[in-house]
Parts: structure tokens; sequence; C-alpha cells
């Protein structure tokens, strides 16, 4: 077990270590030995500062994604669940393969891809649950003894616990998710057929708590269909891209975090809403951050849907299910907000 480093932060001491696992767990069995091209797993191991020296028995969260690293803790209360944890439990919190610290995958990789993207695909299908699953239970085995431990799933890591409980159930003692149950059987249009018709409620629900920001919303997809208007980093900002503000409505205070965006859109006068006025650089910088994404999570977000047993390709399904409802259109008002999902022009975009 290598440590990398020891040290607290405001109640909670924290171990960093890190393990070799291969890049492809074909003809690999988690626990013992390989050959290859490996990869680092990093994970930390939190615990109460009374409770360093204790036998506790262990909690690894599976984190939500995909593409999404372990949590950076604050304190105890940062993350609400981890405070409780360690009264009981020794928590494990790995990064999982090409997030975080665990040879991290970003652009910098994504670049020195091949231009048909063949290899590129070869090298992200070993970023999906079940590798992930196999590089937690290589761990448990040669890291921890092979203890058993509890599971705690948080959206996608709900869809990595039903992997785990069928991959390696010997492993668990227990299971917690908190939201993230994978539908069964998998099919990415069911799940954006189910997906659209809520945006639209939820859209009506926003607009319903604000009603002024029926107008600002009108006013920045006016002014977006007029003239060409610039992310910071350089990307446009397109009233496709605009929609994506709701990807998170459905989670606490989304509505109101999108609200405060808009309450700052505007630069003439009192900020008032204003198809001639100019999007303020706060606007935009916000925009810009609420819908960037994480490098692994735009091109495997559709594909945790898939269990190995679909007939036909994905082929982009919230795309196509977006298409069977015109009031997505971003020339149709009041403006609707889309959700969590991937569309082909953001790649281009």
């Amino acid at each position: 077990m290598t440590l990398l480093s020891e040290y607290y932060v405001p109640g909670l001491h924290i171990e960093d270590r890190s393990i070799k696992v291969p890049l492809d767990w074909a003809g690999h069995e988690p626990g013992h030995g390989f050959d290859g091209e490996s990869i680092s797993l990093f994970y930390r191991v939190v615990t109460a500062p009374e409770h360093v020296h204790d036998d506790l028995p262990l909690l690894v969260f599976l984190q939500g994604g995909p593409g999404g690293s372990g949590p950076r803790p604050l304190g105890p209360s940062s993350d609400g669940w981890i405070e409780e944890a360690i009264k009981h439990f020794r928590v494990v919190l790995p990064d999982q393969r090409g997030t975080g610290r665990s040879s991290r995958v970003d652009t910098h990789v994504i670049e020195g891809m091949d231009g048909d993207g063949k290899a590129g695909a070869a090298f992200l299908k070993r970023f999906l649950a079940d590798s992930i699953v196999r590089d937690f239970e290589h761990l448990r085995r040669t890291e921890f003894g092979g203890a058993r431990w509890v599971t705690l799933g948080q959206s996608y890591g709900g869809f990595l616990t039903l992997t785990y409980l069928s991959l390696f159930p010997q492993g668990v003692i227990a299971s917690f998710t908190t939201g993230g149950i994978p539908h069964v059987p998998a099919d990415a249009t069911d799940v954006y057929r189910h997906t659209f018709p809520r945006m639209a409620a939820k859209t009506k629900q926003f607009y319903e708590r604000y009603p002024i920001d029926i107008e600002r919303v009108v006013a920045v997809a006016d002014i977006l269909q007029s003239r060409k208007v610039t992310l910071p980093n350089g990307d446009p900002l397109t009233v496709e891209r605009f929609q994506c503000l709701g990807s998170d409505f459905g989670m606490k205070s989304s509505f109101e975090r999108v609200h405060w965006i808009l309450d700052q859109a505007f630069l003439d006068g009192d900020g008032s809403a204003s198809t001639s006025a100019e999007l303020s650089d706060e606007f935009l910088s916000s925009v810009m951050e609420a819908t960037s994404s994480r490098p692994l999570y735009w091109p495997l977000q559709e594909f945790i849907y898939a269990n190995g047993e679909l007939k036909t390709p994905i082929c982009w399904a919230a795309q196509r299910v977006r298409g069977e409802h015109p009031e997505f259109a971003g020339d149709i008002r009041p403006l609707n907000f889309t959700g969590e999902a991937m569309f082909p022009w953001m790649f281009e975009q």
C-alpha cells in the first residue's frame, strides 16, 4: 500500500494512497498480479481523529458521474454524509479511473488520440462501470486484506452498486444508494422519453417560482439568436448551450442558482431584461462554468444506460428524442431548459 501523504483537515484525519491497476482488465482477476499497461488508482482513507487507531469497518464511496472524482472534504459536514459515516466507518474515497488523481483523462490525453476516433473509442471503453468496479475490488482484496465493505453510491454510483453486486457480491456487506438506480432493461431512448416531458414540467415550475425570469430568458435567447456571443474561454454561447442551465433542475437550490445567474445577465441601466443590452461578463462566466463538464462525462454519459445486450446502437438517444419534442426548439417562447443529457453539437461548440 503506497502512502503518499497523511494530514488533517478540520475534524478529519486523511491518508492519500495510490496503487496500480490494469488499464485493460480482460484476462485479469482482481486481487492477483497482472501484466501489460497499468494506470494509477488514487484513493483517500478518511477517519475521525479520535478513531484513527480503531479497527472500524470500511465504507467505500461510489461517486456520481461518469467521470466524477471523489469528494475533497473541507470538514466533516462539507459533504453532509461524511460527518455521520466517520462515527461508524473508516471511509474510503477513491477517484474513479481517469478522474482526479487516478491517471486523469483530460484534454491533453484526448488531443493525442487518432483522428478517426477508433483508438480513442477503444481507450474510453476501459473507463466504464465494469472496469471501475474491478479496480475497487482489486483495492479491497490487495490493500484491505479482503475485508468486506459497505458501499455508498450517489447517482451514477447507484449504477456502479448494481455492477458491483452483479460481479462481486461476496465483497459487499451492505449497499446504500442515493438515487441512480439504472433503468432495467437498459434503454437510453426510453430514459429520455421520460426525461423530456419532466424537463418541460420543471421549466414550468421554475417560471412559476420566478415569473420575472420568463422575460429575462426570452431576452437572452433572442440576443443569442440575433448576434454572435462568445464565452470567456472562446466557446460560442448558443441557445442550445443556454438551455443546458436546466441540467441540474431537481437538485436542491438549482432554481435559485439559475435565477441568480439570470439576475446579472444585462449590463445597461438597472440590469433589467433588454434585447438591446450587452450580456455581462459575470453572466457569461457563470454560464460557462454551469454548462461545462468533465472530459469523461461527455463521451460516456449515454453509455451508462447500455448493458451489452442492445440490438441497435445508442446513436445519440437524447438528441433523437429531443427531435420528437418541438417544444424544446430554440425559437420557442417561453424557452424550455434541457436536463442532464449529452448532445453531439457539444463536441463542435
